[in-house]
């Protein structure tokens, strides 16, 4: 499996960009997050990602990752291998996590702020 497996370290935004196109799931067996961006891009990506469960992936994208108990490592690989060797849950995880990832979106969240600025602004022009 390790032959399967490229640790590149640092990469430009075009090569992650590649990477993220060319690969077929996102290992995530990370102990903390603060926020997931790995995660979420490679949710954006069409990837399937497996990774540790953390209350932080699980609030942001409680659907979108198969996770299993953090230091679980067997755990971690099977759930990987799992993913990689069912197309249809592939396809399936692809799906949910495409449709979780866009309340994340940069248009979406500024059209949000941007109704929360225009009800505050008429709420204060009512009040005035």
């Amino acid at each position: 499996m390790s032959d399967a497996i490229e640790w590149p370290g640092f990469v430009s935004e075009e090569l992650k960009r590649r990477l993220l196109g060319e690969s077929t799931l996102l290992l995530a067996p990370s102990y903390e997050e603060g926020w997931g961006i790995s995660i979420a891009e490679a949710l954006a990506t069409e990837l399937p990602v497996v990774g540790y469960r953390l209350p932080e992936l699980d609030e942001l994208f409680p659907s979108a990752y198969v996770s299993v108990e953090p230091g679980d490592v067997q755990g971690l690989a099977a759930a990987a291998a799992r993913v990689m060797s069912d197309k249809p849950k592939a396809q399936a995880m692809t799906d949910r996590g495409l449709k979780v990832i866009e309340r994340y979106d940069i248009s979406h969240v500024a059209e949000l702020e941007l109704e929360k600025i225009v009800c505050a602004l008429s709420a204060k022009r009512r009040t005035a």
